[in-house]
C-alpha cells in the first residue's frame, strides 16, 4: 500500500511540476485525491459505514445485505496518505517543487519517527532536509548509545521487575485497594 501511495504522488507530483495546462495539473490533482482517500476510506471505514447502514435500517426492520469487507488495515495508512496529499498539494499550489528523488520522496512519506512533531508535516519542511549530508560526530555517537544504553536498563532492569507485580495487580484489581 505504501509503496503504491508513494509511486503514484511520486510521478503525479512531476508530472504536475512539468504541465503548463491547468486541466491536466486539476486532472491529476483529483485523480491523487481520489485515489488516496479511496484506498483510505476501503481500509478504513468500508465497514463501519456498512455497519451503520445495516444498523440503520435494522431500526425499521428492513433487513439490508450491505456488504462487508473485513479489511485488515495497513500500519500508519492515515499517516502516510495525508502526508502523500500534503505534498501533492503543495506540489499542485506551486508551494514546494516536485521531489526527483524517489529515495528521498520515499523517505519523507513513510518517516514515522517525525510524528513527534505533528501529525503532517510540511514537504517544504522536511524535504530539505534529507538533501542535505549528514556525517555522524563521535561525541553525538557516544551521547546517542549512552541515552539508548540508560534506556535498555532501565526497561530490562526497571520496568521488567516492577511488570511482575503490575501484572499480579491488573489481572484482578478487585483483590486490592487504594
Amino acid at each position: 500500500m505504501i509503496a503504491g501511495t508513494t509511486l503514484l504522488d511520486y510521478w503525479i507530483g512531476i508530472a504536475i511540476s512539468e504541465s503548463n495546462q491547468q486541466r491536466r495539473k486539476r486532472l491529476l490533482l483529483g485523480i491523487s485525491l481520489l485515489t488516496n482517500f479511496g484506498l483510505l476510506f476501503t481500509f478504513k471505514y468500508f465497514d463501519f459505514f456498512s455497519n451503520s447502514l445495516r444498523s440503520a435500517f435494522g431500526l425499521v426492520d428492513i433487513t439490508v445485505a450491505a456488504p462487508e469487507l473485513k479489511l485488515l488495515l495497513p500500519v500508519g495508512i492515515s499517516f502516510y496518505t495525508f502526508q502523500s496529499i500534503s505534498y501533492v498539494i503543495d506540489v499542485y499550489r506551486g508551494d514546494v517543487a516536485a521531489e526527483r528523488h524517489l529515495g528521498r520522496f520515499a523517505t519523507f512519506i513513510a518517516f514515522f519517527p517525525q510524528l513527534v512533531a505533528g501529525p503532517i508535516e510540511r514537504p517544504g519542511n522536511l524535504l530539505p532536509q534529507f538533501r542535505q549530508n549528514h556525517r555522524p560526530k563521535y561525541d553525538s555517537l557516544v551521547s546517542g548509545l549512552n541515552w539508548i544504553a540508560l534506556g535498555f536498563f532501565k526497561k530490562v532492569v526497571i520496568a521488567d521487575r516492577c511488570a511482575v507485580y503490575v501484572n499480579e495487580i491488573f489481572a484482578s484489581p478487585t483483590q486490592f485497594g487504594a
